[in-house]
């Protein structure tokens, strides 16, 4: 494997540390909490970080590939080719607004909401 490629994956997961020490360390303690209380404690807790670690990996190989089956047809055709460069513009455009405000943009928590009262709670 390219040493290059091993580089930039393990300083973007140095740089996601904080992310997810944020982000998880709250639930993950009030879960590890709740579990402490009972004869299968220890199963408990494993078999919830199992379970939340399988999921990441799912989500992320699924997104992963349809940024690669997009990739493709970029590669492919000459019409999808703008349409992917702007995309990723837009995605680099929205990072830096978040990382400059430090919060969501209206826009997309509008969207979020709209979808929200467009789907229906099951439960």
């Amino acid at each position: 494997m390219n040493g290059s490629l091993i580089a930039a994956g393990l300083l973007m997961g140095l740089a996601s540390s904080p992310h997810c020490a944020l982000m998880c360390s709250a639930p993950c303690a009030a879960i590890a909490r709740s579990c402490a209380a009972g004869a299968s404690s220890t199963r408990a807790l494993l078999a919830w970080h199992g379970g939340r670690a399988l999921a990441y990996t799912l989500a992320g190989s699924i997104a992963a590939s349809a940024v690669a089956l997009v990739a493709g047809w970029a590669a492919g055709s000459a019409i999808v080719r703008p349409l992917w460069t702007m995309l990723q513009a837009g995605v680099l455009v929205l990072g830096l607004a978040l990382l400059w405000t430090g919060r969501m943009p209206r826009w997309v928590d509008g969207a979020a909401q709209s979808l929200g009262r467009a789907v229906p709670i099951v439960g």
